[in-house]
């Protein structure tokens, strides 16, 4: 029997594996990943820059989140984006020692640098100058450590001619020819990672210069909402938001002109044990970008409000993390699950290749027009009390 992807845009024939060669599959990529983390590995922490012989195992998003999420009646997993992707060589949950994780600096630098906001205390009223510049730094160490990934990962595939050696035996990709666009898109995926890890060192730099230097106003604090009932979804990490809720460019993320810079919206949703906070922040330089896509927000409802938040965080990234506790039909949602797709780096020869097909391609894939239709995660309907009382 055939393991099957949810409509994705990959081709036809990569969209089945045979059970008979999904555990070799599996196998082949794990061992593929851990060559390449091999090639990658630093031998200096990123922040003190000493040399060390292994690395912190950090935690994008802090683990008294992930605690507030696993519910006492689960297995203590939690389930990952690929839960509604369901692409068979990878995971679709896992333990919280292994949730979110990245290896990027010392274990000494990770207790000194993060300690102060990894507890709940900290968002107990609008967090500091000092609680931003932390978390700040911490997404853009996230974002370097996977996008240093990504980027080996797409020259891998640009290398070997796609996924055909170890995903399938399909006769159309052993030809060459038509492995090529798939092989010019690796490439140049990999390209652009090359030109996001410049952004991403940038911004770091400018983070742990904040850090060091005790600034606290080095970034403005939009948003902060605290809610009475633990959310069942916890993310942290920045991102350059394409559109506003009225379909105006945020950020352009396809023009690579050096002098244009991209402008990263950090958002964080942390459910705690009995409470949860929900915060939204951008550089000071960037907060006029970011200014009228807020007097929108802030317009909306509450409960909308939360439900827009969310559906940014679907559509941008694949760092979000959900409780086992949450229904099956929350993943059966078609807008959920669009949303989940849209940010999949699935290779596909349907993606846009001239400049118009990607300002339609963005101006439709990246409309929040849909943050409605999604199920509202962040209410008390939601909330990981009620589910556990549900599942007692």
């Amino acid at each position: 029997m055939a393991q099957k992807f949810r409509n994705l845009i990959i081709p036809e024939e990569l969209k089945e594996i045979p059970k008979e060669n999904l555990i070799k599959s599996r196998k082949q990529i794990a061992r593929q990943k851990s060559d390449i983390r091999e090639k990658i590995k630093e031998d200096a922490c990123l922040y003190c820059g000493k040399t060390v012989s292994s690395f912190c195992n950090s935690h994008s998003v802090p683990a008294f989140c992930l605690r507030s999420i696993k519910g006492a009646y689960g297995d203590g997993r939690i389930f990952n984006p690929n839960h509604i992707l369901k692409i068979p060589v990878a995971d679709e949950d896992a333990g919280i020692k292994n949730t979110g994780t990245f290896q990027i600096i010392c274990d000494d630098c990770d207790n000194k640098i993060f300690q102060d906001y990894e507890d709940e205390k900290c968002f107990e009223t609008s967090p500091s100058g000092q609680i931003l510049n932390a978390i700040a730094l911490k997404n853009y160490l996230a974002r370097i450590a996977s996008t240093r990934l990504t980027k080996a990962d797409f020259e891998f595939l640009a290398q070997m001619g796609i996924q055909s050696n170890y995903l399938s035996d399909s006769e159309a990709y052993k030809k060459f020819e038509e492995r090529l666009p798939s092989i010019m898109y690796c490439a140049s995926k990999a390209t652009a990672n090359e030109r996001d890890l410049e952004d991403y060192m940038a911004g770091f730099k400018v983070a742990k210069r904040a850090k060091e230097r005790g600034w606290n106003d080095e970034y403005h604090l939009f948003y902060f909402e605290k809610l009475p009932y633990t959310v069942p979804v916890a993310f942290q990490l920045c991102f350059p938001v394409i559109l506003d809720l009225e379909g105006n460019v945020i950020n352009n993320v396809y023009n690579y002109s050096p002098k244009v810079k991209e402008k990263d919206l950090h958002l964080c949703i942390f459910p705690m044990e009995e409470s949860s906070c929900i915060l939204a922040f951008t550089h000071r330089k960037d907060s006029s970008s970011y200014r009228l896509f807020f007097r929108q927000l802030k317009g909306l409802s509450l409960d909308d409000q939360l439900s827009l938040l969310l559906y940014l965080v679907l559509l941008y990234s694949e760092k979000v993390f959900f409780s086992k506790l949450l229904p099956t039909s929350v993943f059966e949602n078609e807008d959920f699950i669009k949303a989940v797709q849209q940010n999949s780096d699935i290779l596909a020869d349907s993606l846009p290749r001239t400049p118009k097909e990607f300002h339609e391609f963005l101006k439709s894939g990246y409309s929040l027009k849909s943050y409605k239709k999604i199920p509202p995660l962040l209410s008390e309907q939601y909330s990981m009390q009620n589910l556990s009382e549900n599942h007692a």
